[in-house]
């Protein structure tokens, strides 16, 4: 009885409501370089209907995520830098963030 107690305590502690549990798209990494001068696209999931707010730099934009969570957000083009900046996505207090992305050119 008393494991019981003590587990059921446990996966109380560990659940929290409303939980967002926002992702940033495995695309996208520490150290990355985004093309210059285009929109940039950032995407990943979240829980269905919760609001991402993505910011890059002093760029943002918002989306709400679909039934199936996805999200999917543009940012307005940037200028070439070298400066590094930050990626997140926040949903409520659940956030996730990619770090040390430059803006710059891309070449495959």
């Amino acid at each position: 009885m008393q494991r019981f107690l003590v587990g059921s305590l446990l996966v109380v502690c560990l659940v929290r409501p409303g939980h967002a549990d926002v992702k940033i798209a495995s695309a996208f990494s520490d150290h990355m370089v985004l093309q210059r001068d285009r929109p940039i696209p950032v995407w990943g999931t979240a829980a269905a209907g919760a609001i991402v707010k993505v910011q890059l730099g002093e760029k943002s934009a918002a989306a709400t995520a679909d039934d199936k969570g996805r999200w999917l957000v543009h940012l307005p083009a940037m200028a070439a830098d070298m400066t590094p900046q930050k990626l997140s996505a926040s949903s409520g207090e659940d956030a996730a963030n990619v770090q040390d992305i430059l803006i710059g050119d891309v070449w495959l």
